[in-house]
């Protein structure tokens, strides 16, 4: 199994990172100290995270941390330009 520290798909590709088998219960498992995981459409229309559910559950869910600060599960916000999104610079 090879490990590295970093990951990028240089393309040109349709899709950057796939995962499709039936022996994968977890399909990515991503952690980061601010973000986990970061989603930006960088066409004229689309979406930054596309999640599909199956049977009765949804293809987005979140959580929010528990505790005396409790955060929001999944927050959205839309903007005009994705290179504004503050995690990615400008």
């Amino acid at each position: 199994m090879a490990v590295e520290s970093f990951f990028e798909a240089v393309g040109p590709v349709q899709v950057g990172f796939v995962a499709s088998t039936t022996a994968i219960d977890q399909g990515a498992n991503i952690t980061g100290n601010s973000v986990g995981i970061i989603g930006v459409c960088g066409g004229p229309s689309g979406f930054g995270v596309e999640g599909f559910g199956s049977g009765s559950d949804p293809g987005v869910a979140g959580f929010g941390a528990s505790g005396s600060t409790p955060g929001a599960g999944v927050f959205g916000r839309g903007v005009q330009v994705p290179s504004l999104h503050p995690h990615r610079g400008s």
